[in-house]
């Protein structure tokens, strides 16, 4: 089959590499009908060999696809269903995944990242042709028959990582209906995050970036208000803004989609609440 292969720093291709197949009774063989790409990829393309990557590790944690294969024990999906997986495969029985707890899943780990796999083996990307997942019962998620055609796919495709990643902020964040909330960072998981809010009943959805475009989707998703903060003044601008929507007081939740050093010092600037 073809897959995408890290090779060093900058340096990735598609080639052909072997089939995976059944290893474990738990497996299951999925063929990949769509892949995303994420801005942890990006992490890998540039910096691999700093997180332990070795050239010919195929990269992908994003995928959905058709069931081609299941192990022995494999009770939840056969042959032929439609299938998407989160990022992290777990096994759905441990403590940790009772609690719901599922990236801390005592055996888990992430499609592609073999130096992240605590229990050990050689777990392929999913930007691949097929890819193998351990423990499929409690990794694989059956998509709805409404939504199984291919057609769809790329309307489940962020169910497995970036609408999931946004919710998990946004329902950390405690967001109640009629509370004031910034999201920054315009990228996928700010944009979603923005969507969901609205979903948890914020009255105003503030989305801070740098990319009049991409803020243009924020509001087509459900953000009430945005502000470009590039530029030396765009905390400030922001700050004013988060002012005048909450009487000074500052927003109820923060969403920070990007997590540098950047984005959490504009953070800080333009969220405390204003002297009075």
């Amino acid at each position: 089959m073809r897959g995408l292969v890290y090779n060093a720093p900058g340096q990735v291709s598609v080639e052909t590499v072997p089939d995976p197949s059944i290893l474990e009774p738990t497996d299951a063989i999925v063929r990949v009908t769509k892949a995303g790409i994420c801005g942890s990829d990006m992490h890998i393309y540039n910096h691999g060999d700093a997180f332990g990557f070795s050239p010919g590790c195929r990269l992908g944690h994003e995928f959905v696809g058709v069931v081609e294969a299941v192990g022995s024990e494999v009770r939840r999906v056969k042959v032929g269903d439609k299938v998407v997986s989160p990022f992290w495969f777990s096994c759905g029985r441990c403590a940790e995944c009772h609690l719901g707890h599922y990236t801390s899943c005592t055996s888990g780990g992430c499609y592609g990242f073999q130096a992240f796999w605590s229990a050990g083996g050689d777990v392929q990307g999913g930007q691949s042709e097929m890819v193998r997942v351990p423990m499929a019962d409690g990794s694989l998620d059956l998509v709805p028959e409404p939504l199984a055609a291919d057609e769809h796919d790329t309307t489940t495709l962020p169910v497995a990582d970036v609408l999931g990643t946004a919710y998990h902020a946004v329902a950390g964040a405690g967001i109640r209906p009629g509370n004031t909330v910034m999201v920054v960072g315009d990228g996928a998981v700010g944009l979603l995050a923005c969507h969901v809010a609205g979903l948890f009943g914020a009255a105003n959805v503030v989305l801070a970036g740098h990319h009049d475009d991409r803020m243009g989707v924020g509001e087509r998703l459900g953000a009430t208000h945005t502000v470009n903060t590039t530029g030396e003044d765009g905390a400030e601008r922001a700050g004013a803004l988060l002012a005048e929507l909450t009487d000074g007081q500052g927003p109820e939740a923060v969403v920070d989609a990007v997590s540098s050093a950047d984005s959490i010092a504009r953070r800080s600037a333009t969220c405390a609440p204003t002297e009075r």
